[in-house]
């Protein structure tokens, strides 16, 4: 009789690395909407039962990642005026040009996980990144 070796192979996880540019509304505190954007793109449940955009649910195999799709996430949390993605690569083969391409190919036997997100948040107003990155480092 002829059988059948299968091989089933575990997923092997991407990490991300994101740089995003806030624009907090007045009236919001910043750590709490930081908290927020943090939240939305998790890989968790969050505690009213929405998953964060990262959640291995969310993702088949290979599927890549869209900045689109980041950015609707973070425009979405209440207290955002705008954002900025300055940063959108694998964090251990960054490649710059996917943040120009908007997308982030994982690959085979592959999905995206939580991803790294260094975040410059603004208050009162929008600056450019550089120029509140001592503040955002000291706070």
């Amino acid at each position: 009789m002829a059988g059948y070796d299968l091989e089933v192979d575990a997923p092997r996880f991407v990490p991300l690395d994101l740089e995003l540019h806030i624009c907090v509304k007045p009236g919001f505190f910043r750590s709490a909407v930081l908290a927020a954007i943090r939240d939305a793109l998790s890989s968790t449940q969050l505690p009213d039962g929405r998953l964060g955009i990262f959640h291995p649910d969310n993702f088949t195999f290979g599927q890549s990642v869209y900045a689109s799709r980041v950015m609707a996430a973070v425009q979405a949390v209440e207290g955002v005026e705008s954002v900025r993605l300055d940063r959108f690569e694998k964090l251990a083969d960054p490649d710059p040009a996917t943040l120009e391409q908007g997308v982030i190919p994982i690959g085979r036997l592959k999905s995206p996980s939580s991803p790294t997100i260094p975040t410059t948040v603004i208050a009162d107003g929008c600056a450019w990144a550089s120029e509140v990155a001592n503040e955002h480092a000291s706070s």
